[in-house]
């Protein structure tokens, strides 16, 4: 394994921090592989911008499976779409309140 190889599997393993603990225990060997061999395939030695973003938004999603897990199936739903909002809706004002001190 190259220098550059070996410090985007650490990368890719960085990013799969995002992800539970018992999902990382099952799979996260075989997700390395394959995206060393995807990387490997298109001759990158980073990691996409957009792989990053997908890795992170999976593994959030994971946690909030893994923590939502006790709660009746009929609220699990609901709750997990209001807690989107919520940050949907926070994410948003920081983004004006971003556009406004850039403004002034």
């Amino acid at each position: 394994m190259t220098a550059s190889e070996g410090r985007l599997e650490r990368r890719y393993r960085r990013l799969l921090r995002c992800y539970p603990r018992s999902w990382r225990e099952h799979r996260e060997e075989e997700v390395v592989g394959l995206l060393m061999q995807q990387a490997a395939a298109e001759q990158r030695s980073t990691v996409g911008v957009r792989t990053a973003i997908d890795l992170i938004g999976h593994g959030i999603e994971a946690r909030l499976d893994t923590a939502l897990g006790w709660l009746p199936g009929r609220l699990r739903e609901p709750i997990a779409t209001a807690a989107l909002i919520v940050v949907a809706g926070l994410s948003s004002l920081l983004l004006v309140g971003e556009i406004i001190a850039a403004h002034i």
